[in-house]
Formats: C-alpha cells, sequence, structure tokens
C-alpha cells in the first residue's frame, strides 16, 4: 500500500517509478504488510537534511524517482583532531517506521512506534515534523529553498491511498489552528534508573537529603503526589544529576570552582 502527502506546492508522484514524475505528493508512507514493514519518504527537493548545514556531498542522492528516505542527522561530517581521519556525516533513518503498541498498560507498549497493523487495518502515527509541519499550532510548514528555510501556509494536507487493487482514494486532512495544547501526564518507566541513581548519589555523600524523600517511584504513588509534586520530584532529579556531573567534571579538573 502506498500513501502520497500534498502539504506544500510542487511534488512527486507515489513512488515506485522508474524515473522522477512530476505529481503532488510531498511526503509518502510505502506499508508491506507481508513482511510487517513500513517506510516514510520525503520529495528530496524539500529534504530537511538540506536545512542541517551538511556538505552538498554528505546529503544522500534521492533514487531515480525523486524520493528519498527520511532521516535525521545525528553528527555532521568532521576530522578527528588526533588521527587526521575524516568521519562521515552520521543520521538516524527515521523513515524505517517503528512498529508496536501506544497502549502503555500492555508489556510490549513503546511510545517511539508510529504504526500498527490489526488485521486489515493501517494505523500510522506521525510526528507534525515528519509531514514538513514546522508550527502545526499556526498551519505553517518549513521547506529549504536554497539552503534556508522558508515558512509555508498551509490550509489542509491532501492524502491518496493507493491500496494495490487498481484505484485510488482521496482525502484531505484538516484541523484547527491552536494556541494551547491539551496533554495528559504518566509516570514512565525510565524514572526508577533516575531515582535509584539519586539515592545511591545520596547515600555516598554527607550532607544530601535522605532516600526516603523520594527514593521510590512506587513510594511518590504511596505519598499521594498531585501531578505539580511529581513534576517539582522530576525537576529536582534532573538538577541533582546535573550537579552531580558539574562535580565530576570540577574534580578532573575541567570547568571552574
Amino acid at each position: 500500500m502506498r500513501l502520497g502527502f500534498d502539504v506544500v506546492p510542487g511534488g512527486l508522484a507515489l513512488p515506485g517509478g522508474a524515473t522522477r514524475t512530476t505529481g503532488v505528493n510531498d511526503y509518502a508512507v510505502t506499508v508491506n504488510p507481508a513482511s510487517a514493514t513500513a517506510t516514510m519518504l520525503v520529495d528530496g527537493a524539500i529534504d530537511p537534511l538540506l536545512l542541517d548545514g551538511l556538505p552538498p556531498a554528505s546529503v544522500p542522492e534521492p533514487a531515480a524517482d525523486g524520493w528519498s528516505l527520511e532521516r535525521l542527522t545525528t553528527n555532521r561530517p568532521f576530522v578527528l583532531p588526533l588521527t587526521k581521519r575524516h568521519a562521515p556525516a552520521e543520521y538516524l533513518k527515521i523513515g524505517q517506521l517503528k512498529r508496536g503498541s501506544w497502549d502503555p498498560k500492555l508489556a510490549a507498549f513503546d511510545d517511539r512506534t508510529t504504526w500498527q497493523l490489526d488485521g486489515k487495518r493501517i494505523t500510522l502515527r506521525l510526528p507534525w515534523s515528519m509531514l514538513g509541519l514546522g508550527d502545526p499550532s499556526s498551519k505553517t510548514a518549513v521547506v529549504p529553498r536554497a539552503g534556508q528555510p522558508v515558512a509555508v501556509k498551509v490550509d489542509d494536507i491532501g492524502v491518496v491511498v493507493d491500496a494495490g487493487t487498481g484505484g485510488t482514494a482521496d482525502l484531505r486532512i484538516r484541523w484547527d489552528a491552536w494556541n494551547r495544547a491539551k496533554h495528559t501526564e504518566r509516570v514512565k518507566a525510565g524514572v526508577q534508573p533516575l531515582t535509584d541513581a539519586r539515592v545511591a548519589g545520596s547515600r555516598s555523600r554527607p550532607g544530601r537529603p535522605t532516600p526516603g524523600a523520594f527514593g521510590d517511584i512506587t513510594g511518590i504513588r504511596a505519598l499521594g503526589l498531585d501531578r505539580r509534586h511529581r513534576g517539582r520530584v522530576t525537576a529536582y532529579a534532573k538538577a541533582w544529576l546535573a550537579r552531580r556531573l558539574l562535580d565530576r567534571l570540577r574534580a578532573q579538573g575541567i570547568g571552574s570552582p
């Protein structure tokens, strides 16, 4: 199955052609239920990598049909000072979409997942940025033009769906602008190592708060703290870890006392 997303003017035909063909799709998703894989592509002409200050040779070339895998730059190319070895640019292949569950109650839960396959139903959960929206609250996309970011107002997003049955379906994604985002909070699984590190440090250093204050996430729940207090606990833990890191750097003679 192939899906095309028309966000800004210009674009390509759906992926799969032998050569670049003019169309209206700026982003595309291909799903292969048989192999349980899904891939997200971007028109190479508006690839966000073009805004990362990379040398032209470091930006992967689009395929013959004009499409590029969506990537996230994690490191620019550089020369190692001691060996003079050239280290290439590094990327995360975020276009290789991750399949999994979004239900925190399930053992297979992973909030990094971006698609699901349930029988004949395919569900996508794509970040706004992967569709080029720099500010979805004001319905503004950002595209590269001569290496510079250019804001483009977006009314809606056109979607074409090709299920491989000989026809296509078209629809529009519409949403209202906003200036306040609703949200919910939950205690994430990764908070336990954070509290464990805080407790271990408190025990090893005189004068630090006692572990009983916030020592275990189950203790946080037992105290009946509301979300505001839990947020303060998290902020405290982050600040404490930052101080610990600074202390270690100073002990090694790095940074001012």
